[in-house]
């Protein structure tokens, strides 16, 4: 079985997940919106489920790991909601650092959602093929690298640091920085699997795409009004239509795979 140790890869980014985001959520639950709950919530139950799967399969415990793999029915659908309706909050932002880096960070997270639908998809199409399987899977916590690594350089590299309004130009270069790193662990992973190395390249051609997109995308005066209009969108269409996207993606992805022992 491939990544025998990837479990404790992930459990590191888990642990640094609370680390980088407990200024801005961990450590003030109480005070953020409900839309941050059920994207962390959801986020963090995708990341567990990752981590389990791994354990039982290599553990030997197949069925066990059929079994809680169709979690991802009801975890899948809600988690594509969660980002949908984080994308809709960060619009109505009205901070400074809103002001100039809410639409750019919509755009990472835009591509990062179709990303891990997409992901998500081939996963469950290719859920007979081990390595396939195996390799779709952990694409998906690639997106997670970099606003992770962007919140720890802002507050662990000093020329990232923030302290104040006129610190908040330097977040964008932590994070085409991190962009890039998650970029070029992407491309290792890539090199490693060699000839299932599909999913990692698709991984780094969403993570390019995101940095053109956060680049770029916030002097677009149509993905601006885009933005806007996703604003205006009550919070119960843009669960809907996160959780009409995720039962797309199960239904395609389970009806797409061969047949047991074809």
């Amino acid at each position: 079985m491939p990544y025998p140790r990837a479990w404790l890869y992930l459990l590191l980014l888990l642990g640094l997940t609370g680390l980088a985001f407990w200024p801005s959520y961990f450590g003030k639950l109480d005070a953020v919106p409900w839309q941050f709950h059920v994207h962390g919530v959801t986020a963090t139950l995708w990341m567990l489920l990752l981590v389990a799967q791994g354990l039982l399969i290599h553990g030997g415990r197949r069925a066990g790991h059929r079994l809680l793999g169709t979690s991802a029915v009801l975890l899948v659908p809600a988690f594509l909601a969660g980002g949908l309706l984080v994308m809709g909050t960060m619009a109505q932002g009205k901070s400074p650092f809103h002001a100039m880096y809410a639409h750019r960070l919509i755009a990472i997270d835009f591509f990062a959602t179709l990303g891990f639908a997409g992901f998500v998809a081939a996963a469950l199409a290719q859920r007979r093929r081990v390595a396939a399987h195996a390799g779709w899977l952990m694409a998906t916590p690639l997106l997670l690298v970099s606003p992770v690594l962007a919140r720890l350089f802002t507050g662990f590299l000093p020329p990232f640091a923030m302290r104040g309004l006129e610190d908040l130009p330097r977040f964008a270069g932590s994070v085409q920085l991190a962009q890039l790193v998650a970029l070029a662990i992407a491309v290792a992973l890539a090199l490693q699997a060699r000839q299932h190395a599909k999913p990692y390249l698709w991984a780094a051609g969403v993570l390019v795409v995101q940095s053109v997109g956060f680049q770029f995308f916030g002097d677009l005066n149509a993905w601006n009004a885009l933005c806007q209009s996703w604003a205006a969108t009550p919070p119960a269409v843009q669960a809907l239509l996160g959780v009409a996207l995720g039962a797309g993606v199960v239904g395609w992805g389970w009806r797409a795979a061969p047949p047991r022992g074809a």
